[in-house]
Order: C-alpha cells, then sequence, then structure tokens
C-alpha cells in the first residue's frame, strides 16, 4: 500500500436507504455523519432519491455539508409502491449524470434505494462496501420480515466486498440471514456539536430524546420518575416528537401524576439544540424494547453525559462501567437506578466518559477506519 501521502483522494459514492431530506429532516443523519467523516480523506459525494407527495415533478437539489456534495431528487410520491421504485430509479439515474464516475460505492441500510447501487456496482465493476443500521436485521426481529426483505439482505449483503455492521450484535443477525461476506463493525460517528461542558450545579437533570414511540417506553420512564421524586428533587427532560397524539398521551400521563413541575416535554430538537440540553442533563435516559447502536447514547457520552439503558441490541458493546448503567426493561429497577445515578453525582467522573465517547465516536478516529476499508477493497 502507498503512504499516506501518495494515496489519492477516491471518489467515493453514499447511496442509502436513509438520508436526511426536507421530507424527512433527521432520518438517517448518521449516515450523513460517515460520510462527512469519509469526507476527511475522500472526495464524497451523496446522491438521493425521495418521494415528496407535495410536488408534481420531479424537483433536484444540491448542497455541500461538511465536504460531503449532496444530490437529492424530490418525485412525487403516490400510493404505488411500484411506480415510486421506478421514479425513484429513475432519479438515481439523472443525478448519477451530474457526477464523475466514483471509484468506490459505500451503500448503506439494505432496501429498494440499494438496487441503484448494486447495478453501478455490477455494471461498472466499481467496488462496493455496505453499512448496515436497521434494527429489523437482528436476530431477535428476522421473524417480521417479508420474504422479499430476507431475500433482499442476501443478494445486496452478498454484492458487498466489505460489510460493515454498527454493532457486533446486528453483524451476527445478518450472517443469520445468509450473507457470509466479510465483516468489520465501524460505530455511529457523533457531530462536533457534541462535546464536553462541565455539568450545572443545578437540580439533578434526566433527559430523554427519542421518538416516544411505545417501543422507546417513555410512559415507563414517566413513572419510574415519579417513584423517584417522591423523595428525591430533580427533574426530567423528555423530548423528540410533534406528534399531536403522543403528545396528548404523555401530558395525560404527566398530569394524573401531578408531575407538571417537575417534566419538561418538548417535541423535535435540532442537532444543536439537542447538545444543548445533553450538557444541561447529569443524567441521559433510554429504556427502549429494541436498539441497535443508538447514536443518542454515543451523543451523551462525548458530552460527558452518564447513562441508563436497557442491555438490549448492541448497546452492551459500547458501553463501559463507569458510563453509566445497564438494566433490564423493569421500571422499579430503572427507579432505583435513577436514584443511585442521584446519590453519585459528586462522584461521576464527567471527563472520563467524554474522552471515552470522543475515543470511540469522533470522526477523526473513525475516519482511518473507513479509509483502510476503502483502500483494501479498491487495492490502493
Amino acid at each position: 500500500m502507498a503512504s499516506d501521502a501518495m494515496q489519492p483522494r477516491l471518489r467515493t459514492l453514499f447511496i442509502s436507504s436513509w438520508f436526511p431530506s426536507r421530507v424527512e429532516p433527521i432520518n438517517g443523519i448518521f449516515v450523513l455523519r460517515h460520510a462527512q467523516a469519509a469526507a476527511k480523506f475522500a472526495d464524497v459525494t451523496v446522491l438521493h432519491a425521495v418521494g415528496d407527495p407535495s410536488v408534481n415533478k420531479t424537483e433536484k437539489t444540491q448542497s455541500e455539508e461538511d465536504g460531503v456534495k449532496i444530490y437529492t431528487a424530490y418525485y412525487p410520491q403516490t400510493s404505488f409502491s411500484a411506480l415510486n421504485f421506478l421514479r425513484k430509479m429513475y432519479c438515481y439515474r439523472m443525478l448519477l449524470k451530474e457526477i464523475p464516475r466514483p471509484q468506490i460505492i459505500h451503500a448503506n441500510v439494505i432496501h429498494t434505494n440499494l438496487l441503484f447501487a448494486w447495478i453501478l456496482h455490477r455494471w461498472y465493476r466499481i467496488p462496493m462496501v455496505l453499512t448496515e443500521h436497521f434494527t429489523d436485521y437482528r436476530t431477535i426481529n428476522h421473524a417480521k420480515l417479508s420474504t422479499f426483505q430476507k431475500w433482499l439482505v442476501r443478494f445486496i449483503g452478498n454484492s458487498a466486498e466489505r460489510v460493515l455492521p454498527v454493532s457486533d450484535e446486528l453483524g451476527a443477525g445478518i450472517r443469520k440471514l445468509g450473507v457470509d461476506r466479510e465483516q468489520e463493525v465501524i460505530p455511529n460517528v457523533v457531530s462536533p456539536l457534541f462535546r464536553y461542558h462541565d455539568k450545572p450545579q443545578s437540580v439533578f437533570t434526566f433527559f430523554h430524546l427519542s421518538s416516544l414511540t411505545p417501543r422507546k417506553n417513555p410512559e415507563g420512564i414517566v413513572r419510574a420518575f415519579s417513584a423517584v421524586v417522591a423523595n428525591l428533587d430533580a427533574k426530567l427532560i423528555l423530548a423528540g416528537s410533534d406528534d399531536d397524539e403522543i403528545q396528548r398521551s404523555l401530558k395525560k400521563l404527566i398530569i394524573d401524576l401531578g408531575l407538571e413541575s417537575k417534566i419538561t416535554l418538548l417535541g423535535s430538537l435540532n442537532q444543536e439544540t439537542v447538545a444543548h440540553y445533553m450538557n444541561k442533563a447529569h443524567c441521559f435516559i433510554l429504556f427502549s424494547e429494541d436498539e441497535n447502536q443508538p447514536c443518542v447514547i454515543a451523543e451523551a457520552f462525548c458530552t460527558g453525559t452518564p447513562v441508563i439503558s436497557t442491555a438490549v441490541g448492541g448497546i452492551p458493546e459500547f458501553f463501559p462501567g463507569f458510563a453509566g448503567f445497564l438494566i433490564d426493561q423493569d421500571e422499579t429497577q430503572l427507579a432505583q437506578t435513577m436514584v443511585r445515578q442521584i446519590q453519585q453525582v459528586k462522584s461521576t467522573d464527567y471527563r472520563k466518559i467524554a474522552d471515552y465517547g470522543k475515543n470511540t465516536f469522533s470522526a477523526e478516529k473513525i475516519a482511518p477506519r473507513l479509509k483502510a476499508v476503502y483502500y483494501s477493497v479498491c487495492h490502493v
């Protein structure tokens, strides 16, 4: 392999089934973070096609973010999946004409979008690597997958030169679906917005951010918190969803438990605001039934915020003992652990947690690992 000074910047094409757009601004933001990490050593372009029911004809946009060129096409979304698929493939073909031929394809999240990545891979003999994030490909979720989804995972996965799951537990699930390609676990990247600040000398604050759907169990967090504040002073901030029904349900529970002065319920937040609340919090809580390698835990660690989380999916793989507590999905255990976290607030080494986050999830740490994979499969 040539020295770093001699290695060219590979023309790298990201194609992802999930990616931020005006339709879904934070969908697949972790894919953008990987692309930004790759842009430290490669010329990275993202092509993305997404259905938009508000448009009557195809629209194109172009932007650049931290060295990543992003070409997005919005096609009229219909109720006919076959027509949507054809429009999606047309958009990818249209966008491809805007860029130089890539030297490597980085595919992300196996879904029908990646059939275009496969076409480029086979037609032009371009090496392809695959990063997978999808929780449904965990072994315990295989029963929910359709026959087509299982076939698509095998088809796309076995076409890649390297498979890069974000957790080993997810990688095991992909193997059980019939993908036998070489794997390397490369976790999610955290934005530099999430960095260490001294924790405020104020009332102990818990923070939870998610879609607030039943799978995330925010109501269980509220009930556990109710038991905690019966004896200790603390606050809880819940955020992540603008859904009216979710907001109404949680507000009713908060009122019924008499916690209006203790709990703040917010909607969707942008990354800057999430970082703000992470830095204000003394502890982050994730009480999910099912996860993979959640970005929010990595973001908490990078701000020096300890975490209480259920021990599901790939979470235990990136969770040092000094950074918080792993628990079962048991509200009594959650309440007891929240009390324990409050009691040890003065002995918590927030700086040590932040150092672990930076050394594990920063773009500076992930970029060299991606670079080694790219240059290996391209034989540079």
